[in-house]
């Protein structure tokens, strides 16, 4: 076997066992596109300080126009997350809302917008909703490119 023909095996090999690589991204509220979502606490600003949050409730409620979370707006749905942190969210249609997590005594919560011309394709792992260690919540999203397949 000649020199290129290795070589084109070889990249051949590669593409056909290389492991999807994912990344994640932090993302503005109006890219909540997806009716599911995966709740996290984050210890440090790295992804591997992630876990996920089991048996968290989380609430939806309407979002009224500049009206502060939460007191007055109408509660839409309430889920528990469940072992592996993932939520979802049935009465889901377009419009403001707030997604509201009850954590160790405390409530995070994000003002989302969702557009029903932006539904995506995801799994709901891939929409993370991760707290910190203030009580913020923040939107991720995690990306996976898989190299080599069409």
């Amino acid at each position: 076997m000649n020199a290129a023909a290795v070589l084109t095996c070889a990249v051949f090999s590669f593409a056909l066992y290389a492991p999807a690589q994912g990344y994640t991204v932090k993302l503005p509220a109006e890219s909540f596109s997806h009716s599911c979502g995966r709740l996290e606490y984050a210890a440090a600003p790295s992804i591997a300080a992630r876990k996920p949050l089991p048996g968290v409730r989380v609430d939806l409620f309407e979002s009224g126009a500049g009206a502060p979370c939460c007191s007055g707006l109408r509660l839409v749905e309430s889920v528990i997350t469940n072992s592996r942190g993932t939520f979802r969210f049935k009465r889901l249609n377009a419009g403001r809302y707030f997604v509201v997590a009850h954590y160790l005594g405390g409530n995070s919560n994000l003002e989302v917008v969702v557009n029903e011309k932006e539904k995506k394709v995801l799994q709901c792992w891939q929409q993370q909703l991760v707290i910190d260690p203030n009580g913020r919540m923040q939107m991720y999203r995690t990306i996976v490119f898989d190299y080599g397949h069409d």
